[in-house]
């Protein structure tokens, strides 16, 4: 068979071309146009063409014809008188067909073709006032720091927090001489904030800069109390920084956010007190209360922000349902130092040190009066200096107990047996 040809050569890549932008300084801030560097790779080589299938082999020749023939000997006999004669002896013979000859051997299968070469790349740069750089600038958040205006180490709902941020420059350019780079914060679900919180940088910088005054924003307030846990959540700084005249944004800052916890200064743990008393009986109540800022609390200190704990008769959104709760007026209050107290609400004023934990403690009875299994219900108050007024309390956290009036153990003597019901 006959040989196949050979591949053909793979064309060669392109290659690829070059790029360049001219601006002046006056104008840096349109390179914020370009999004990444164009491509000025050369093209791929190409592949080489695929040789040719070998040729099969011929079919092997057909064998040859089968053929007969004779052959005649002529020959001499003696007679018995001794005279001779002369006869022919005929042989007949046969020779069979040939057999159909061996196929042809293929061929040889052609070579691969060499491939093209690759195209050369090409090049890009950026020129600003005829000198070249290889990318614009760009930016990134490479350290914030953060703390509330009031410096007391807590940000809590409706106060102010002031924030630095130091941005580098990932770009090989240095930033624009003539427009302004501004940082700010997205507003979200906790941060109150925006453009018209904005900061300017640092201009013609390479390396990095922290803004010289701060990004503040506001903590969104929280209008309702807390029920039971203390109030706890986590807001999220959302960086932005953009050019001005063009008003294009920095994408590199976009992802970056940054989480911060938001708490009260003050929190009452749960209360400790006794679920059931007998008749005559004082149920002691405990409330503990924690400052965790550093700054003091209280009217008496330095800052004036005042606090209290309020004690109330449980009211509707607070009652338990299908139980008998007893009046205030059946509720004998006693304060730590003994004196009942007669008005609708007990009302105590106190001061924390920073970083401090008090006890404020006070007892609780019923009116002779009163069945037995019925419940006082009560409402425990924490309020605190509204973040705008340090003198306007501003209710941040309730919890609400309840004491039972058990029946009074009345002693048989002829009883030989005690069932105590625990709860």
């Amino acid at each position: 068979g006959g040989n196949g040809g050979n591949g053909g050569r793979g064309g060669d890549g392109g290659n690829g071309g070059d790029f360049f932008v001219r601006v002046t300084e006056e104008n840096m801030d349109t390179l914020m146009l370009l999004y990444q560097p164009p491509r000025v790779s050369g093209g791929a080589a190409g592949i080489g063409g695929t040789g040719g299938s070998a040729g099969r082999g011929g079919a092997g020749g057909p064998g040859g014809s089968s053929y007969h023939w004779t052959e005649n000997e002529y020959r001499t006999g003696t007679y018995s008188d001794g005279s001779t004669y002369s006869y022919t002896v005929t042989t007949s013979h046969s020779q069979p067909g040939g057999y159909s000859g061996s196929s042809g051997s293929s061929g040889y299968s052609g070579s691969q073709g060499a491939n093209g070469r690759a195209g050369s790349p090409g090049s890009f740069g950026i020129y600003v006032g005829g000198v070249k750089f290889s990318w614009r600038y760009n930016l990134e958040i490479s350290l914030v720091s953060y703390f509330p205006k009031k410096n007391d180490g807590i940000i809590e709902p409706g106060c102010l927090v002031h924030l630095f941020t130091t941005y580098k420059n990932t770009g090989p350019c240095y930033t624009p001489k003539h427009q302004d780079i501004f940082g700010y914060l997205q507003p979200t679900k906790w941060v109150n904030s925006g453009r018209n919180y904005k900061v300017a940088l640092e201009r013609c910088f390479t390396n990095t800069t922290k803004i010289d005054k701060p990004i503040i924003f506001k903590v969104t307030s929280v209008n309702e109390p807390a029920q039971g846990n203390p109030f706890r959540a986590t807001g999220t700084m959302d960086h932005r920084a953009y050019v001005d005249r063009v008003n294009l944004e920095f994408l590199d800052i976009i992802p970056q956010t940054t989480n911060f916890p938001i708490q009260y200064p003050v929190e009452m743990a749960p209360v400790r007190s006794a679920s059931a008393i007998s008749s005559g009986e004082e149920a002691p109540v405990v409330i503990s209360i924690e400052n965790f800022s550093t700054h003091g609390i209280g009217a008496e200190t330095n800052n004036g922000r005042v606090l209290r704990l309020r004690v109330d008769v449980a009211d509707e959104a607070h009652k338990i349902p299908n139980v008998d709760q007893v009046p205030r007026d059946q509720i004998f209050i006693y304060a730590e130092n003994g004196d009942l107290i007669k008005d609708e609400t007990f009302i105590t004023n106190f001061n924390l040190h920073p970083k401090s934990i008090q006890n404020l403690r006070f007892t609780v009875a019923f009116d002779p009066t009163v069945e037995a299994y019925s419940f006082a219900v009560l409402t425990i108050s924490l309020d605190l200096g509204d973040i705008e007024n340090y003198k306007v309390f501003k209710t941040i956290q309730q919890r609400t107990i309840q004491i039972q009036l058990a029946e009074s153990y009345a002693v048989n003597p002829r009883a030989n047996t005690l069932f105590v019901e625990g709860q």
